[in-house]
């Protein structure tokens, strides 16, 4: 069974109920056991709360170092929550992984008996979360964003709600995150690429009309 071992830096102040030194264990189904014990030191805080902590940190496996981001949920009934989006990962998104959402390392769970449990997810870091509104990139950055987000849909995904805080990256590089409340929908999407942007609004032209209103909040139209 694949483990991880995660050290918080005294020096940073960061604790995870109370310790500087978590061990977990894979979650069966949601985490390759090929990827074996892995250690994981953080390197920075991204933001923590009572319920949820996400830290940076740079994960040593089999002589490489990769940085990664560590999502911890601190409360056992949040644990779902974590398999949820771990499923989407590595359910019927897991070909986009790299490309268009940031690679899956694994969840892992941790928690003594008698005591509340804790989850971690890993992933790749890609990067700040977009800091200005959609509105303020240019056309070919919407564009992007707005293809990645196709791919996603065209995988009969629909994401719950999409902001700024979900694209992570810069331009030729940005990644989709926050897909926990992504559903699957029975929408067979027959998108065909073309955003025809400016001008009115494509009603008549546009093959997804879900990626149409999309396009329309990402302001991508003229009118």
């Amino acid at each position: 069974m694949s483990s991880l071992r995660v050290t918080l830096p005294a020096r940073l102040d960061l604790y995870v109920k109370g310790r500087a030194e978590l061990y977990l264990l894979g979650a069966p189904d949601l985490t390759s056991a090929s990827q074996g014990a892995l250690h994981a030191t953080v390197t920075s805080k991204i933001r923590a709360g009572y319920h949820t902590a996400i830290y940076r940190a740079i994960l040593a496996t089999q002589g490489d170092e990769t940085n990664v981001v560590l999502k911890f949920y601190l409360e056992e009934n949040s644990i779902a929550d974590l398999k949820r989006e771990a499923a989407v990962y590595t359910g019927q998104l897991r070909d986009l992984q790299g490309v268009v959402i940031p690679r899956y390392y694994g969840l892992y769970v941790g928690g003594n008996e008698g005591e509340c449990g804790f989850a971690c997810i890993v992933l790749e870091d890609c990067g700040e979360c977009l800091k200005d509104l959609f509105e303020k990139h240019s056309i070919e950055e919407r564009i992007e964003i707005l293809n990645q987000l196709a791919e996603v849909h065209k995988k009969e995904f629909v994401p719950h709600g999409f902001e700024e805080e979900n694209v992570v990256g810069e331009p030729g590089a940005y990644r989709l995150i926050g897909l926990r409340d992504a559903h699957q929908t029975d929408h067979k999407c027959g998108f065909d690429g073309q955003w025809h942007v400016g001008g009115m609004i494509p009603y008549n032209k546009h093959t997804c009309n879900w990626l149409l209103y999309r396009g329309k909040a990402m302001r991508i139209y003229d009118k």
